[in-house]
């Protein structure tokens, strides 16, 4: 069986990520994720852990992403 082993931090659509996990895979800091927050990046929360849903993030990537050419 072949296994596969990924090296670069995945965002996936159909994942939830706990917050501290998002940070660190999307590589945004506090200002940077409080940033994406006022401009309408959906963090949720449940008692008293938030979760960024990976479709969530992939949505306001593809609103407020800038085209690199």
């Amino acid at each position: 069986m072949a296994t596969t082993v990924t090296t670069e931090p995945v965002i996936r659509a159909d994942e939830c990520y706990p917050l501290p996990v998002f940070k660190r895979l999307s590589g945004m800091g506090t200002a940077a994720l409080r940033e994406a927050r006022r401009k309408g990046l959906f963090v949720r929360k449940v008692g008293l852990r938030s979760y960024v849903l990976g479709k969530d993030f992939l949505d306001f990537v593809e609103r407020h992403g800038k085209p690199v050419k």
